[in-house]
């Protein structure tokens, strides 16, 4: 359990974290040293109560940016592909583009070739009915592969990538996580040339 105490303004900011990941805060009158819960209160109105929000939320954001890193993909299968890329090739996912934070790029170190990408879209973006989103990775692969390879389900030719070159596999437990290992290495051997 942590506590961290911030004395600010005209009111303190506690904030508890648990083992278990659980924060709680509690803003404390400094004249009363009693909690003060108006700013809690959604219809509380007025400059103080108004203030205190705001320091409120300053305060958690602070240390939310200082302290955690934001997960950004929540896949099982991603986060193990992320692990292998670091593990076996000591590459961490790149955000590239400041408009999509859910997109990222894994490259490698020697000539900076991209290897991968790894991406959170919509499925029907790969032609399939709905908008749940997915997270996917495109890879690259050779040329004479891609029609052997593509079955429209689960491999798809590449999004937003060269089609005759990438192939997009969406990250959901429907492609064995080896089989993904395996073509991330080929994919990784691919970007060499």
């Amino acid at each position: 359990m942590t506590e961290i105490v911030i004395k600010y303004r005209r009111v303190n900011f506690g904030i508890l974290i648990k083992k278990d990941g659980k924060i709680f805060s509690a803003v404390t009158d400094k004249e009363t040293e009693e909690e003060y819960i108006l700013h809690r209160v959604e219809s509380a109105a007025g400059p103080f109560v108004g203030q205190v929000r705001l320091d409120s939320e300053e305060v958690i954001d602070r240390i939310s940016a200082a302290c955690f890193e934001p997960e950004v993909f929540k896949s099982k299968i991603t986060k193990a592909v992320i692990a292998y890329c670091l593990k076996k090739y000591g590459d961490s996912p790149e955000h590239l583009w400041e408009r999509a934070p859910d997109n990222a790029i894994l490259r490698r170190s020697d000539n900076k070739k991209w290897y991968a990408a790894i991406l959170t879209i919509k499925e029907s973006k790969l032609g399939l009915g709905g908008d749940k989103e997915v997270e996917i990775i495109d890879l690259r692969l050779p040329p004479e592969a891609m029609a052997a390879t593509v079955d429209g389900e689960r491999i798809f030719p590449g999004f937003h990538m060269n089609k005759k070159h990438w192939i997009t596999i969406k990250l959901d437990g429907s492609v064995d996580i080896k089989e993904i290992y395996a073509r991330i290495d080929q994919s990784y051997i691919l970007a060499k040339k």
